[in-house]
């Protein structure tokens, strides 16, 4: 495509996280793109990073797609479970910085993740939740009051003077909730069409360069989009 430069996957990370690490706040982002795109990889990818950069001591990753683990990490079946492990065990979660929360067949709905971020991170501790495909995490029983005074609102709103952020993750940009599309500083995007596209296109003002390269990206490809910023025209991905 004339005009647009390629770029690898960890220099479109480094985007992501670029003020987060330079201020020393927590940062808001998403990422959404069709099934078999790699949404899942380039969270695991940006969980990471996020360590790697010093913007989080500790991921907890909402992990509920598939009855296996879809992330590394060391697993809990529950928050509950982290909080009261033995020493030795929390130990073990803190040197490996990603805790996985997981359990085949019933798993802590999302906002318990989200408020786990938000105390951890009010006790000096930057955590940043991941929210892998918040769709499927949402559709099960929530315990949090509806609005703004849930955890994970609450989280996208206050956290980022706390240093906790919060990444989701969908294939499906219309289900994200309001709060989290209008706040989150950027917003990745991976390979999608028809009535996806069209939405993001229009909620998010996104160029028509953008917009006509989305559909072609290949698996791992994604551009950034960022609040207040024009699109640098860089499609990042695998080399």
């Amino acid at each position: 495509m004339p005009g647009i430069r390629r770029a690898p996957t960890a220099e479109g990370l480094a985007i992501v996280l670029a003020n987060a690490a330079e201020r020393k706040f927590g940062f808001r982002s998403f990422v959404t793109g069709a099934p078999g795109y790699g949404k899942t990889t380039l969270m695991a990818k940006l969980a990471r990073a996020a360590l790697d950069t010093g913007v989080a001591d500790l991921v907890l990753v909402h992990d509920a797609k598939d009855p296996t683990p879809q992330y590394e990490g060391v697993v809990f079946p529950t928050v509950g479970a982290l909080v009261v492990a033995p020493p030795e065990q929390l130990a073990r979660a803190v040197a490996d910085g990603v805790v996985v929360i997981h359990a085949p067949e019933s798993i802590d709905p999302p906002d318990r993740v989200a408020e786990a971020t938000l105390t951890f991170s009010r006790n000096g501790f930057p955590t940043c939740a991941v929210i892998d495909e918040l769709y499927d995490a949402l559709r099960g029983p929530q315990t949090f009051a509806e609005g703004d005074v849930s955890p994970i609102p609450v989280l996208v709103r206050k956290g980022r003077s706390l240093r906790a952020s919060e990444v989701v993750s969908t294939q499906m940009p219309q289900t994200i909730p309001s709060v989290i599309f209008d706040l989150a500083e950027t917003r990745v995007i991976l390979c999608t069409d028809t009535r996806s596209l069209a939405y993001l296109a229009d909620r998010l003002k996104l160029p028509d360069a953008m917009v006509e390269a989305i559909p072609r990206l290949e698996v791992g490809e994604f551009v950034v989009s960022q609040m207040g910023r024009e699109w640098n025209h860089v499609i990042y991905g695998p080399a």
